[in-house]
């Protein structure tokens, strides 16, 4: 019977952390900013509606930098971003893919697909 309860939690437990299959295109629109911890650098991404995309980078306290512009989709619960444009100058092949988990209209977190290890926390700021 222990045993049956110690699955039951862990089941439970991974259910609630697991990400959600379908994502809204409509609930992603807007700016956030996503803290990458250990990963790297906070940044300011813009997601517009025409499914174009600009990241900021912090420079004197401000996100006044461009760091890259281009397109993204939803596939599933994954976020797919092409770069066109990274550091001011034009690039192909500079895309990436991530899980988009906890989405609600104040913040998100990433994962790497078939990953459980959190890559990035955004929250939503305007």
């Amino acid at each position: 019977m222990l045993a049956f309860a110690k699955r039951s939690t862990l089941l439970s437990f991974a259910l609630l952390c697991s990400c959600k299959p379908a994502v809204s295109d409509a609930k992603l629109v807007g700016i956030w900013e996503c803290d990458p911890g250990v990963h790297g650098d906070k940044r300011k991404i813009v997601f517009s509606a025409d499914h174009t995309f600009t990241a900021y980078s912090p420079e004197l306290n401000s996100y006044s930098y461009v760091e890259s512009s281009g397109t993204w989709r939803i596939d599933g619960d994954e976020l797919v971003t092409d770069a066109k444009t990274q550091l001011g100058e034009p690039v192909t092949g500079k895309g990436s893919r991530h899980k988009i988990c906890d989405l609600s209209e104040r913040a998100y977190t990433g994962k790497e697909p078939g990953s459980e290890e959190v890559l990035f926390t955004c929250k939503r700021i305007h």
